[in-house]
């Protein structure tokens, strides 16, 4: 009878799990062509690195609901399962509850991501791109001044995401920037803004994100070190970033 030892298990897991990366950075090459060229193929692979992992710890271990869960790191960030703008990601990912199945959770969490794209993307992104080009013109202006008028400046800026996502969801993610940008060396109340504006664009988790290497190169670049400095360095690339998606909406 044949005997397959643990060591040679572990060697046949090791192979498909290679297998798979390879698939998935094929995949996502077609998913998000311009966004996967401009990060490159390392970047890209510490991408499926982190949604293998955050893949796992909701239960997913299929094929298809792990496709699924890194495709949406890319339309909300690698730390989309726990931003307090996507609640409803969290209900539908939860491995508890009602709804145990893989397979299941992965169609709640697709059909409440089909839910959102109509309500806050927009016909062919257009809810998106025109609060993009409102962001630029905020970029030009003085930054508020405390929590609630950055609130009331997004739902300028996208009122649709405003609106779906509800001032609670909102104002959790401002404390969290407002606690998070001192510990980043961000400039007092402009580091804030600049951290607010990244969070709610690229998802709440974007300061070590690979799939913005610029925000992670600008935060560790130790030439740097002034808050000042560093703040305004990240404005700047913001500010090309937005350029760069307005004319290639693909990017974000």
């Amino acid at each position: 009878m044949l005997v397959i030892r643990s060591d040679q298990m572990e060697t046949f897991r090791r192979v498909a799990e290679q297998r798979f990366k390879v698939e998935m950075l094929k995949h996502l090459a077609r998913f998000a062509p311009r966004h996967c060229e401009v990060i490159g193929d390392r970047q890209l692979t510490s991408v499926i690195r982190r949604g293998l992992a955050g893949a796992a710890r909701h239960g997913f271990t299929n094929r298809g609901p792990v496709q699924l869960y890194l495709e949406f790191m890319f339309l909300f960030g690698s730390g989309f399962d726990t931003d307090p703008l996507l609640p409803w990601v969290a209900a539908a990912l939860r491995s508890g509850g009602l709804v145990d199945d893989q397979m299941a959770r992965a169609e709640i969490l697709y059909r409440g991501v089909l839910d959102y794209l109509a309500a806050v993307d927009g016909p062919d992104h257009a809810y998106t791109m025109t609060a993009l080009r409102r962001l630029q013109d905020v970029l030009a202006m003085a930054p508020p001044q405390d929590a609630s008028a950055m609130a009331s400046k997004f739902w300028t800026i996208h009122p649709e995401k405003c609106a779906y996502i509800g001032s609670v969801g909102l104002q959790a993610l401002i404390a969290e920037a407002v606690a998070m940008a001192p510990r980043l060396g961000l400039s007092g109340v402009r580091g804030t803004a600049v951290a607010v504006r990244l969070m709610f664009t690229l998802g709440h988790a974007c300061f070590d994100d690979p799939l913005y290497p610029w925000v992670v190169r600008t935060l560790a670049d130790p030439g740097l070190a002034d808050p000042e400095a560093r703040t305004m360095k990240l404005e700047n690339r913001e500010r090309a970033f937005l350029a760069r998606v307005l004319a290639v909406p693909e990017l974000i």
